[in-house]
């Protein structure tokens, strides 16, 4: 069983139809300790409406999925359930990935972060750079895109204003 470990997690759920769920879709989605914990208080928190999310295509696609190993398919759902839980932050999170991929797309040295909760202000910038004229034309590039504006879109997400 996939949830052994998370037993003591699964004793504390009172609600019996989540317990049977999590039992029934074992042979089909492998979790991660961290995935399955998030998962269960994300049902209990949710467990009015626990009939619907059973209900919701993606997640019963995901699990039906064929070509999907167990821990991909684990993956997918656990984000497939925090978008249901969590709407608002997923979609920053996912327009900040958009935002980050229009940057780096150019310069693939380049690699730009910020809090997954959005909860810091600030971006964190890494550049890998074997050279001196590689870390030149990385630096022109950011000054470039920072005098365009280009930032401009990540800064209101981390800020909340878009």
């Amino acid at each position: 069983m996939n949830y052994e470990n998370q037993s003591s997690i699964l004793d504390k759920i009172k609600n019996p139809n989540i317990h049977q769920f999590l039992i029934s879709i074992d042979d089909k989605i492998k979790f991660t300790s961290s995935q399955i914990r998030e998962i269960v208080q994300i049902f209990l928190e949710l467990e009015e409406k626990f009939d619907d999310i059973l209900k919701d295509e993606e997640l019963n696609h995901i699990i039906s999925h064929p070509k999907l190993t167990k821990k991909k398919k684990g993956t997918k759902y656990y984000q497939r359930l925090k978008a249901i839980r969590y709407p608002e932050l997923t979609r920053y999170q996912l327009e900040f990935k958009k935002e980050i991929k229009k940057i780096t797309q150019k310069m693939r040295n380049l690699k730009i972060e910020t809090s997954p909760y959005f909860e810091n202000n600030n971006i964190k910038l890494c550049i890998n750079a074997t050279s001196n004229v590689e870390l030149e034309e990385t630096l022109k590039y950011l000054l470039k895109i920072t005098q365009n504006g280009n930032f401009s879109n990540i800064f209101n997400l981390i800020y909340g204003k878009i």
